[in-house]
């Protein structure tokens, strides 16, 4: 245990600036894990969908298909684009810019009154995601010490559940209040 101790101590500022990071895999497990309750609940059907003849409002089904998978999308090509942005910028920097591209993709999203606009969201979002899930690993084994390297990458991994358990958590403590707010 103190050989651990010891180890610890030489590195800090290394291995929690690496285990730090693993929070991107928060922020795209939560994002891909709010989604499904988000896509349910009544105030957003009400200015996402379609009017039934009973009163209720309903997405489609190409238009919930559509929602939840275009992040993929736009993960795919932020992934793409992921490598060259952390050659070019640098591992730091191209995470601050891949996290700005993420927040303005949540920015659309969240003042979206028509489908398209939140769909736009979506992708824009999900190039953010996509660049910061190919970033954050070598960014992490680039700074971590080599004796803790892969129990540091694999935190991202760990942080992607994490973010998908909170995701379910809040999507069922919210799924009941009748607010533009949720």
């Amino acid at each position: 245990m103190s050989k651990l101790v010891e180890k610890l101590r030489q590195n800090p500022i290394a291995i929690a600036v690496s285990a730090f990071a693993a929070f991107g895999g928060f922020l795209y497990g939560y994002d891909t894990g709010t989604i499904s309750g988000i896509i349910d609940m009544n105030y957003f059907l009400q200015t996402f969908g379609y009017r039934q003849s009973d009163g209720t409002y309903q997405l489609t089904s190409q238009d919930k298909s559509l929602i939840v998978s275009i992040l993929s999308a736009g993960t795919f090509f932020g992934a793409l684009l992921g490598y060259p942005a952390g050659d070019f910028l640098g591992r730091r920097w191209g995470l601050i810019v891949a996290c700005l591209i993420f927040s303005i993709g949540v920015s659309f999203q969240v003042a979206a009154t028509a489908l398209p606009l939140f769909v736009a969201g979506r992708v824009v979002a999900g190039l953010g995601v996509g660049t910061i899930s190919c970033i954050i690993p070598m960014y992490q084994s680039e700074c971590a010490p080599k004796w803790i390297r892969g129990t540091i990458v694999s935190a991202y991994q760990w942080f992607i559940t994490i973010g998908l358990l909170v995701a379910a958590i809040a999507n069922n403590g919210t799924k009941d209040i009748q607010s533009y707010a949720c």
